[in-house]
């Protein structure tokens, strides 16, 4: 996934602040960016208000910090591998639940 992508994806799961909405692809512009740090404007589509949003996205991750250390040997690794989520998985579930209609028992409705 691009950086423009990310950032964009990252500002859809953003609520507006006047409202409560959450912010459309369609309704955000992105003025720019310096190295990490992006600049974005975004019109809220049920009041109208606008904002300025700053976010950065790292080119390369943190090191690692010790509470991320697995007492996992590599076949259980590649056991649960299949398990993991992704930040992917948690943004196609944002956009799921985003378009969901029901109440939580129905999210949990086997028929």
């Amino acid at each position: 996934m691009s950086d423009e992508n990310l950032i964009m994806q990252l500002v859809i799961g953003t609520q507006c602040e006047a409202c409560g909405r959450f912010y459309e692809a369609d309704n955000i512009s992105i003025l720019g960016h310096e190295d990490d740090m992006w600049i974005l404007r975004v019109n809220c589509g049920g009041c109208h208000s606008q904002s300025l949003l700053a976010g950065m996205i790292e080119a390369d991750p943190p090191p690692a910090l010790p509470g991320d250390t697995t007492d996992l040997v590599e076949a259980e690794k590649e056991k649960f591998d299949e398990f993991m989520v992704t930040s992917n998985d948690v943004l196609d579930m944002l956009n799921f639940l985003k378009g969901f209609g029901g109440d939580i028992s129905q999210l949990f409705d086997q028929d």
